[in-house]
């Protein structure tokens, strides 16, 4: 397979059936630092009318609110066409990119371009790329640093205290972290640290498609009659609707650790029960999720991963705003 601007080059050429010229933009200077180290321009004559294709770099993934962004600042240097260009694309992504009228090119794919008149899709590939999932334990350290509001050097012992886990475990999260060549591994002796250095938005970029869902399973469950409730943070849309504009589910959903949950095999105070007649949903997570809990809600990063595989519009679309309210 070609390079990306190859497999634009060919797919504009066997779609609309006509030869096309690509030149790299001479005045791609005149942009801010960001913009340039975002992406790779390129001028283009389509249908006789000049174009740019902003092609976003190393598969960076952007929301469709940064990518209008970073066009709006664009066309204000290039007073004609500007079009997006990736190699994949979501679903949800792509119906945003469309709802802003944001041109765009995805090989094999899709080409919109408003203004030219053209929406010619074919096939959506899905943008996860299937790696090899990190362990829950390692999972757990990766959302601690997310959340700390600054890099640390940690090391297996005071993890194992902080999240739960034995020494030897944190060992291995150290090892899983070092093969997946995210952050720093630091040997004096027999000691090792363990620290990332660069900014959390990096650390989020590098090991999202890497993360699990912290669900193992869902439940309805129903309280005994003077049952009393655990204590457990609110998880899945009842989290979501406290932390975007999204409404609250019928039921409040909860999210209680995997093991605490066998411990006590069916929680006391409290049973399985149809949906009908559920008082509310639990979540059985695979790491407890009080860890990283604040204000009776689970972290927004586990809250993003339990639901991102939603096939729903307006759960999508909070997400994206969950992650937009993130102070990196």
């Amino acid at each position: 397979m070609g390079t990306l601007i190859e497999n634009i080059k060919k797919y504009l050429e066997d779609t609309l059936g006509i030869g096309i010229s690509i030149f790299p933009w001479k005045d791609q200077k005149k942009l801010p630092l960001f913009l340039v180290n975002a992406y790779t321009f390129f001028e283009i004559s389509l249908l006789n009318n000049p174009c740019l294709i902003m092609m976003a770099k190393n598969n960076v993934d952007l929301t469709p609110n940064t990518i209008q962004k970073h066009w709006e600042l664009i066309t204000k240097k290039w007073n004609a066409a500007c079009i997006y260009a990736s190699d994949t694309i979501s679903s949800y992504n792509r119906k945003r990119l469309i709802q802003h009228h944001i041109p765009f090119i995805i090989p094999n794919n899709q080409i919109y371009i408003p203004d030219f008149g053209l929406d010619l899709r074919e096939h959506f590939k899905q943008q996860r790329i299937h790696k090899e999932l990190f362990s829950p334990a390692t999972q757990t350290v990766i959302i601690s640093t997310l959340l700390k509001e600054k890099n640390e050097r940690l090391i297996p012992s005071a993890l194992a205290t902080t999240l739960g886990y034995s020494p030897m475990t944190m060992t291995r999260v150290f090892n899983e972290l070092e093969t997946a060549g995210i952050g720093q591994l630091i040997k004096k002796g027999k000691e090792r640290w363990w620290v990332f250095e660069d900014a959390k938005k990096d650390l989020w970029e590098q090991t999202n498609d890497m993360l699990r869902s912290p669900t193992r399973s869902r439940a309805s469950m129903k309280l005994w009659p003077g049952g009393k409730m655990l204590q457990m943070p609110l998880a899945g849309i009842s989290a979501l609707a406290e932390m975007t504009m999204i409404n609250s589910p019928p039921l409040p959903v909860y999210a209680i650790d995997v093991e605490e949950y066998r411990q006590t095999n069916i929680p006391k105070g409290f049973q399985h029960s149809p949906v009908d007649e559920a008082d509310f949903e639990l979540e059985i997570w695979n790491y407890n999720p009080i860890l990283f809990s604040k204000d009776g809600k689970v972290d927004p990063f586990s809250l993003y991963l339990s639901l991102r595989e939603t096939t729903d519009e307006r759960i999508e679309m909070a997400l994206e705003e969950l992650m937009e309210k993130i102070q990196w």
